[in-house]
């Protein structure tokens, strides 16, 4: 899988969701072993930062998964049934595709970009917008993927974007 950047991690109100989230997180393998059930394949999740402040806590995860020998990459905000309802996603993604599926840490709105093996050269993503380049991937912002081997490389992720 490719390098995955630091990840700027901030804080919300303390809730059972987050509660319950942080008390599986802390464990590591809980969560592992309930996306091994959803998946079927090679789970790893890399918590890469985390930031308890008393009565706030946050915290995303990110899991590298293989499927048909195809990688994927989730990244799975905030809530623990998003993560697995991530992982169904993934599960039913069309082979040859490699696919970020990102969930909005406030309102959980899924928003997914996708790259097909069978056009190596663009994006199709679900942005509100038609196919772009890598370049232009995210209407202009800082582009997250950069095209490396006929497969993806997250080089950056959600580093000082407003619109998270």
């Amino acid at each position: 899988m490719s390098d995955i950047a630091s990840i700027e991690w901030l804080p919300q109100p303390a809730s059972t969701e987050s509660t319950l989230l942080r008390n599986i997180l802390l464990s590591g393998e809980s969560l592992t072993a309930l996306l091994q059930k959803k998946l079927g394949g090679n789970i790893k999740i890399k918590l890469l930062k985390q930031e308890l402040c008393d009565n706030t806590w946050h915290r995303d995860v990110i899991i590298s998964a293989e499927k048909n020998s195809h990688p994927c990459l989730i990244a799975a905000r905030s809530l623990f049934s998003k993560t697995l309802e991530a992982a169904t996603e993934l599960n039913n993604l069309k082979e040859n595709s490699l696919a970020t599926i990102i969930y909005d840490r406030f309102n959980c709105q899924r928003q997914i970009a996708a790259y097909c093996n069978c056009n190596k050269e663009q994006f199709h993503h679900f942005w509100g917008d038609t196919i772009t380049t890598e370049k232009e991937c995210f209407t202009g912002r800082k582009s997250i993927f950069t095209i490396k081997d006929q497969s993806l490389t997250l080089y950056e992720f959600f580093i000082e974007h407003p619109w998270l």
